[in-house]
């Protein structure tokens, strides 16, 4: 079963009980994307922050934990994960590294043993199907090992959600390994090991793909390349950050895609939303999260 839209996965989402989401700083921008998540989720949240907000007018469900510092509020954060009070943890109003420096701390348990990646999931008005993106977020130029944990990272996301086949579009300029464009020759050993069941048996890699293969069966047939997932993918890995940027954003600003987006990799589903995210790709964001733990379990 494919997840059709941003919806279907609310609908999922509702269905896991007793979440709460251990928030890394009271960001005003997040307020109500907290607040939604809160009356139709009927999730809770720990909020660690160093500043007093006085009444903010948020559900009971929410409750504010002093903390002295933002690296404070971080750990903190991460620590209410690791000693399992919270199952989700959430980069409010903190860097970015200090967020990630208090998720890596060894003393906590939410490091995992592999690479944490970036898995944008956006609903294209265009494509039939919730399409995933990943790295635009993390990593920034792969190599061959990476790409191999990336999309182990994905599946986990798709496997927690019960899709009975997953399908892996390695994205390229152009279709055919080239001694000259790395990323082609990466694709060509991602898709061999495909073959011989290395991501699971529900699992289809293909590349090197362009993108216009992997998003429209209809492009492939035109070109000739025969393939299982052109036209059909749930998951798009891109060759580097600034190609997954790039498409990301073009989805969601020339499409008018909707997004959530994730990291996984860790112990626990972490939520990074960018500052410039709208209110609502942060409440499906913490949406895929709440998904995502409640199918893992």
């Amino acid at each position: 079963m494919a997840i059709n839209s941003l919806q279907s996965l609310l609908d999922m989402a509702k269905k896991s009980k007793n979440q709460r989401v251990a928030v890394a700083g009271f960001d005003e921008e997040s307020k109500q994307a907290i607040e939604i998540a809160a009356n139709e989720l009927g999730l809770a949240f720990t909020v660690f922050d160093w500043r007093f907000h006085g009444e903010m007018g948020l559900p009971s469900q929410v409750e504010f934990v002093n903390c002295s510092s933002p690296e404070e509020s971080a750990f903190q954060a991460a620590k209410a994960v690791s000693n399992g009070h919270c199952s989700i943890v959430m980069k409010g109003f903190v860097s970015t590294s200090t967020f990630l420096k208090a998720i890596l701390d060894k003393s906590l348990s939410l490091r995992g043993k592999g690479l944490m990646s970036h898995l944008a999931l956006f609903e294209v008005p265009t494509y039939h199907k919730i399409i995933g993106v990943t790295d635009g977020g993390m990593i920034i130029a792969p190599d061959l090992e990476q790409k191999v944990q990336i999309i182990e990272n994905a599946v986990s996301f798709f496997d927690a959600m019960h899709y009975e086949q997953i399908k892996v579009a390695v994205l390229c300029a152009e279709e055919r390994p080239n001694p000259n464009m790395p990323c082609t020759l990466d694709a060509a050993v991602l898709r061999t090991m495909s073959e011989r069941g290395e991501f699971g048996k529900n699992v289809l890699v293909d590349g090197p793909l362009a993108f216009d293969l992997a998003f429209s069966a209809r492009a492939a047939q035109v070109k000739g390349v025969s393939s299982p997932v052109a036209g059909d993918a749930d998951v798009l890995l891109v060759p580097d950050i600034e190609a997954g940027n790039l498409l990301g954003k073009s989805f969601s600003f020339l499409c008018g895609g909707k997004m959530a987006g994730l990291v996984l990799g860790a112990n626990c589903p972490v939520i990074l939303p960018s500052r410039s995210d709208s209110d609502e790709n942060k409440f499906y964001s913490i949406v895929a999260a709440v998904a995502f733990t409640g199918g893992a379990q």
